[in-house]
């Protein structure tokens, strides 16, 4: 940078918003590794994913709902508290999002066929 002038050469230009971007990521990273592990840990507490390992329905369909009624709120803090913290730029958290409530949704459908006598496990 010129002494004084307040302009920045081409080079000088590129390697700030590099810095910049690093620390932003460095900031975040933690709680993006929190979202991920809690999304991961929510898709393999489906049933789907339980039932071939425990082949019983009854212990499958036991862990997943406290699986979920533990690792979706937690996740939904989560999300709920990074979005708070950096608004639009915490949106990265919902990246989790298909993977966090899979277990939930399967079991709503599941909870759904029963009710109406298809299906019920």
């Amino acid at each position: 940078m010129e002494a004084g002038t307040g302009k920045e050469t081409g080079e000088e230009a590129l390697k700030a918003p590099a810095v910049k971007l690093s620390s932003l990521i460095a900031s975040r990273s933690p709680m993006l590794a929190a979202s991920f592990i809690l999304a991961a840990i929510g898709t393999l507490i489906a049933p789907p994913v339980l039932f071939p390992i425990t082949h019983n329905n009854t212990l499958t369909t036991d862990m997943s709902i406290f699986g979920c009624c533990v690792v979706c709120p937690i996740w939904i803090l989560l999300t709920v508290l990074t979005l708070n913290r950096y608004g639009r730029r915490g949106l990265w958290v919902l990246l989790g999002l298909p993977f966090a409530l899979c277990c939930p949704g399967i079991i709503v459908v599941l909870l759904f066929a029963c009710a109406t006598g298809h299906a019920c496990i």
